[in-house]
This record gives structure tokens, C-alpha cells and sequence, in this order.
């Protein structure tokens, strides 16, 4: 998903996080918009994805959560996680499936069917490349969280792109 130019590779080194926006269809075939913010790490993809994986610590450094905890791993690599978070103003907890597609390189999520869920609906992806001439690894993340709450569309986008800075900002600091 994450296409590197020139400039991108520019801002990445001087150690900013892009946000990209992209359009994308959703399971009903409806036009939605999502954003992916993009970070330069210097770390190893190998290095990026233990951070990714390490769930148990994940209120160390994703704003909102108060606690994680695997409940179970499955076979397949596959993960459910539960989250207890802060979504706007309200405490909630919800699980998650978080699954590798890509053995060091993508993991997806989604939310966890089956269990006692908070919130109405979360999916997203973390996708890890190795940056030009070994300098670490390019993560780009973006997530979707409908909280079932009505939220109006500009605070919404607004609290997207800033969670998913200081998310990929917290990321890099814990893996390098």
C-alpha cells in the first residue's frame, strides 16, 4: 500500500510521519475514506514486528489503552486480544483478531466475532518494509473504529490522524 518517492523518503528520514489518505471500498461495496500514516524506523523489520506482536505491553505505548491481554493464540499465528480503552470519553473493552498476513511484514485486524464487544465495529493493518540501503524498517498503520457513539465526521477524522501520529511516534521510540 505504502508507495515510497523521493520526497516521502525525504520527509521519512528527517523523521516526520506521513499521513496519507485513500479511498477504498468497504464489504458492502460502499465508497469510505481511510488514513494511513507512514514512519521511518530504525529498526529491523524483525525488530518492528516483535514490538507489533508483544500485545501484553500495549498500553505502554497505544494512547487510549489501559490494558491489553492475548486470551488466545491460535494455530494460524492468529491472536485474540482484548483491549480495555478510553474511546472518547467512555471506558470500554472489545477484542480484537489480529492476524499475520505476512510473517514480518503485515499484520491485519479486525474485530473479534463471538465476544463480549463495546464497541460496534475495528479493522486495520500494520505493514512493515525495509527501508532503502538497510536504514530500518518504513511501518505505516491505519486503523477504523466505529464506536457506536454518533460522533460528527470532523471530530472523527481529526481524532484519527492525530491517534495514528502519536501511535507510530510511541512505536518507533519503544523499537529502536
Amino acid at each position: 500500500i505504502f508507495k515510497l518517492t523521493e520526497e516521502k523518503w525525504k520527509l521519512l528520514k528527517e523523521g516526520k510521519v506521513i499521513i496519507s489518505e485513500q479511498i477504498y471500498s468497504d464489504k458492502e461495496g460502499a465508497k469510505k475514506l481511510r488514513f494511513i500514516a507512514s514512519a521511518l524506523i530504525k529498526a529491523s523489520p524483525e525488530e518492528v514486528w516483535s514490538v507489533l506482536r508483544g500485545y501484553d505491553l500495549f498500553e505502554e505505548f497505544m494512547p487510549r489503552v489501559k490494558e491489553c491481554q492475548v486470551v488466545k493464540w491460535r494455530r494460524d499465528g492468529c491472536a485474540v486480544v482484548r483491549y480495555d480503552s478510553q474511546v472518547l470519553w467512555v471506558q470500554v473493552h472489545y477484542y480484537i483478531l489480529s492476524c499475520p498476513a505476512y510473517p514480518f511484514r503485515k499484520i491485519e485486524f479486525k474485530l473479534a466475532q463471538g465476544y463480549d464487544n463495546q464497541i460496534k465495529d475495528t479493522y486495520g493493518f500494520w505493514e512493515i518494509i525495509p527501508a532503502p540501503k538497510n536504514k530500518g524498517s518504513i511501518l505505516s498503520y491505519s486503523a477504523y473504529l466505529d464506536s457506536g457513539f454518533p460522533v460528527p465526521e470532523f471530530i472523527a477524522k481529526r481524532l484519527t490522524r492525530s491517534s495514528l501520529i502519536e501511535v507510530l511516534k510511541n512505536v518507533k521510540k519503544r523499537a529502536e
